[in-house]
């Protein structure tokens, strides 16, 4: 028995979908070398606008130091 076949455009809302789930994850990381060119490249592959303002803002504000100061063990 095989799977049923997806169409292109349901493989490509597979994707789309799977590339919010992913920005999702990397904006709760810890950002890193190489992390804002990441976010850039899944943005527009996601298409979602609320995801994308996040990304910029994330982009602009995120740092190591702000990362650790809000979800180390300090917390703010």
């Amino acid at each position: 028995m095989s799977a049923p076949s997806l169409s292109e455009n349901e493989q490509k809302a597979l994707l789309r979908r799977a590339a919010r789930w992913r920005l999702v994850a990397l904006l709760l990381e810890c950002p890193r070398e190489g992390w804002g060119e990441q976010l850039a490249g899944l943005t527009s592959e996601a298409r979602d606008r609320q995801l994308a303002k996040a990304v910029r803002w994330a982009r602009r504000e995120a740092s190591v130091e702000l990362y650790h100061t809000t979800f180390g063990p300090g917390g703010p």
